[in-house]
């Protein structure tokens, strides 16, 4: 599936309305946005470029929602260059498991009245064809995060006290995939 075009203000729109189905190429970057993850006002995405020298560029990027505008919270990225591009998982993942991890970023924040601090995390990669869907675990809660793409990219954003977050893969049967 090819990107489809978007101004930073759609991309705005999608942070706003979650329901993501990508990916979206945002006007005047050489990336693909290709999975995002919102969960109240903090989101996830999931950018990724192939470079002209046959290297990939993968970032976990954190969005907050302040005051009714979402904005780039922090980020962190790769570059990897001499392996193919990650667009068909094996059957039975990468060798290590369902997941294939491509970029993980944590922020601190201060929220309230107390300034209490929370973490707010982003994981991003791709899903072995095994796994049906994810399960982001935080501070023991758990929530469910489709991965519908054909490229089988996801994004997942979680806010926490304790900075406890996992992603567990979760296959058809509901069993999980890789342990």
């Amino acid at each position: 599936m090819p990107p489809v075009a978007a101004t930073v203000r759609e991309l705005q729109e999608v942070l706003e309305r979650g329901g993501f189905v990508g990916p979206l190429a945002v006007s005047g970057d050489m990336e693909a946005v290709l999975a995002i993850d919102r969960e109240g006002d903090y989101a996830a995405g999931f950018p990724m470029a192939v470079l002209a020298d046959g290297s990939w560029s993968m970032d976990a990027m954190i969005y907050d929602r302040m005051e009714g505008v979402w904005r780039d919270g922090g980020s962190s990225g790769v570059v990897i260059g001499g392996q193919p591009t990650p667009w068909t998982p094996p059957s039975g993942g990468w060798g290590h498991g369902p997941l294939m991890g491509c970029a993980f970023t944590r922020q601190v924040r201060f929220e309230g009245e107390d300034d209490d601090e929370y973490w707010v995390s982003a994981d991003v990669g791709f899903l072995g064809s095994d796994a049906h869907h994810l399960l982001c675990v935080i501070d023991g809660r758990q929530r469910r995060i489709e991965v519908a793409d054909p490229l089988r990219a996801y994004a997942a954003v979680g806010r926490s006290r304790s900075g406890d977050f996992h992603l567990v893969a979760i296959g058809a049967d509901g069993a999980v995939v890789g342990e």
